[in-house]
């Protein structure tokens, strides 16, 4: 992760158990891209997590999903869209 956070490896893969909590290479974060869903709204917040916070040298940091249409990725991603505007909702008081 050092060599992450100084530059010198400019490209780190991973899963949301290896790369979620206590994970700090924020500095340099300027994409993410998620190959998966995961099944909870909080576990994609913490991925988006990683590199969208307070320390990173990029002003914007840009989001990629990738799903394929036809298939259980649509099913799943508009499930984890409900499931996030249900907690969204439930924690606004609406």
């Amino acid at each position: 992760f050092k060599k992450v956070s100084d530059g010198e490896i400019r490209v780190l893969i991973g899963s949301t158990g290896k790369m979620g909590t206590g994970v700090n290479v924020q500095e340099r974060v300027y994409a993410l891209h998620h190959l998966d869903l995961p099944n909870r709204p909080a576990d994609m917040e913490q991925r988006n997590g990683r590199g969208i916070r307070q320390g990173n040298m990029n002003p914007e940091v840009a989001l990629y999903t990738y799903l394929t249409a036809g298939t259980l990725d649509e099913l799943k991603a508009a499930s984890l869209a409900r499931k996030a505007a249900f907690i969204h909702a439930a924690l606004s008081g609406k």
